[in-house]
């Protein structure tokens, strides 16, 4: 996922609706960093927004993470949502080389 210039700064996400089993889900887990090929360039902070209810409330923000740098987990309780927004920012310094991964996501 790669954050794209708004108003707001950069920003991009992708909302998924939990329907059928999904809606049984519990647990939203994923592996977070920035793709290899930027090497150590690129800064992103990873959101991830649940809505219950129709009410969207932010479930987790992670910092900054840099290129090169670490990679983080995402444990967050997912109990009654309808749906799920995954978000990224740009950190505040722009775009260029933001390209954000969201691995091994899972819905338990």
């Amino acid at each position: 996922m790669h954050p794209g210039e708004t108003d707001e700064g950069g920003r991009g996400f992708a909302e998924f609706e939990l329907v059928g089993g999904l809606a049984r889900a519990t647990r939203f887990k994923a592996t977070i960093g920035v793709e290899d090929t930027v090497q150590d360039r690129g800064s992103v902070v990873f959101l991830l927004y649940i809505r219950r209810d129709g009410t969207w409330q932010q479930a987790h923000e992670s910092g900054i993470l840099r290129g090169g740098g670490e990679t983080g987990e995402i444990d967050i309780d997912i109990t009654k949502a309808d749906a799920l927004r995954l978000a990224v920012t740009d950190a505040g310094d722009g775009i260029w080389s933001d390209h954000a991964v969201w691995a091994n996501v899972r819905l338990e």
